[in-house]
């Protein structure tokens, strides 16, 4: 946009309004390029945070629907408060041309562009062709046993709970951008509201990508083999889809059937415990992994 100059006009005002329009049009068909086109098929639901931090927003939700008969839709479930203070949703779907529908409530302060802007900006920091999904069960974000826990295990688990319930991506961005991230996997159920899976040669990280939540370090006894220029690709490029579900049904299926837990994953298979809050979770986990994987040469 050119440098804005002073309102002197309605007629200046209308053409502001619509420059503004525009930019925001022209911004989300840009994400949209970058982030959906020509991969629906890839995208993994969840429940996530604002992009923008806008505190009349709860959280966005998104949700692949693949029919039988037709194409796919994202739908995205917009979760606000209003002025008062009540929870409402607003329902929105995007398809695969680009186009964004859905009808902003009258109690929600935001332009039908501001709706869509915000939608892309959230989906945007997600790379769903590094992560798989799978139908191998994977560690509850509750355990069903809780009602058999001696106190202290209560108490460990307690230690876990966040009031903010919602996935961040910086979490997910951070095991992304580890030199020797392979892939990462999710249950084709729970997606990103569920634990993720994150692949290493030598380790397998479980992550809950929730404030407060323990992401879960496990050693494995054989490491992956690998070529020596996996790690020069590009990290969508370094394992192809039918490797992954080798490598998914090798490491953590023989998990999957032991551990039913995220206690049982600590005390019955050793896996190192890390609880997670904004100032320290990087450094807690960077020093994990550090402690388990070569520099790359």
């Amino acid at each position: 946009m050119s440098e804005k100059q002073p309102i002197k006009s309605f007629e200046d005002l209308g053409k502001v309004v619509a420059e503004e329009k525009a930019e925001k049009v022209q911004k989300t068909r840009e994400i949209f390029d970058r982030s959906l086109k020509g991969k629906f098929e890839d995208v993994v639901g969840g429940h996530f945070g604002s992009a923008s931090k806008n505190p009349n927003i709860e959280s966005i939700a998104i949700a692949p629907v693949f029919p039988e008969k037709g194409n796919p839709v994202i739908y995205a479930r917009l979760n606000y408060l209003t002025k008062e203070g009540q929870s409402k949703v607003s329902r929105w779907s995007i398809f695969e041309n680009g186009d964004i529908s859905g009808r902003v409530p009258p109690d929600l302060d935001m332009t039908p562009g501001d709706v869509r802007l915000e939608i892309m900006r959230t989906i945007e920091p997600i790379h769903f062709r590094l992560w798989e999904k799978t139908k191998l069960p994977i560690v509850p974000a509750s355990d069903e046993t809780e009602r058999m826990l001696t106190p202290k295990e209560k108490a460990e688990l307690k230690e876990e709970e966040s009031e903010d319930k919602y996935a961040r991506p910086e979490r997910l961005k951070f095991l992304e951008d580890q030199q020797q991230f392979l892939f990462g996997f999710v249950n084709n159920k729970s997606g990103f509201d569920g634990y993720a899976i994150a692949v290493f040669p030598n380790c397998l990280v479980a992550e809950k990508p929730e404030w407060g939540n323990a992401a879960y370090v496990l050693d494995l006894k054989t490491p992956i083999a690998i070529d020596d220029d996996t790690f020069k690709r590009p990290a969508d490029e370094r394992v192809g889809k039918k490797d992954r579900y080798m490598i998914i049904d090798q490491t953590w299926g023989p998990i999957a059937e032991k551990a039913k837990t995220r206690l049982q994953l600590k005390y019955e298979l050793g896996a190192e415990r890390i609880i997670h809050d904004e100032e320290t979770w990087r450094d807690k986990l960077q020093k994990a992994l550090d402690a388990r994987l070569s520099p790359v040469k």
